[in-house]
This record gives C-alpha cells, structure tokens and sequence, in this order.
C-alpha cells in the first residue's frame, strides 16, 4: 500500500514506468520495433528532448559556477591533499 492508502499493482507500476516525464525533458523509444512487441518493452532507448538538452546545459553552467567558486583560494596540491584524506576516510568507513 502507498503512503496515501492507495494500492497499486504490477500492472499500474508498470504503466506510469512506460510513460516519460511530464516535463518533457526526457523521451523514450522501441528500438524500431512494433509498439506492441514485448521485446521491444525490455529494449527502450531514453533520451534527452531538446527542452531537456536546454536543462542540461544550464544546470552544467551552474554546476561549474558553483565548483568554480567553491575551490577559490584553494590551491591544487590542496585540493589533492583533501582528495586523499577523504578517499582514507570513505575506505575506513565503508561497510
């Protein structure tokens, strides 16, 4: 049952999985095969639309902005120093 009471079968999960994005910023395809072919279910192709390809590229313009300005006054041997010091404590705290 979902949190708001609703169940939901295979069936149900299995359509809304089918169907892209309302926002329209990803696409989905078969492959070339009949829509109704069930291998061409387990075959999709995903792809950027050109409204996702225009999200893509200013959320990339902000990402480098934002690294660009969070490693100001840091010099490379630091930030590789830091690399490693954190590489040892992800080590030490996995698992």
């Amino acid at each position: 049952m979902t949190p708001s009471g609703n169940y939901r079968t295979k069936a149900s999960v299995r359509s809304r999985r089918r169907k892209p994005p309302k926002e329209g910023a990803v696409g989905e395809s078969r492959r070339g095969k009949p829509f109704g072919d069930k291998k061409a279910r387990r075959t999709n192709l995903i792809h950027l639309t050109k409204d996702g390809k225009e999200l893509e590229e200013r959320a990339r313009i902000i990402a480098n902005q934002t690294l660009k300005e969070a490693l100001q006054g840091i010099t490379l041997e630091e930030l590789s120093v830091s690399q490693e010091v954190l590489r040892k404590i992800f080590f030490n705290t996995k698992d």
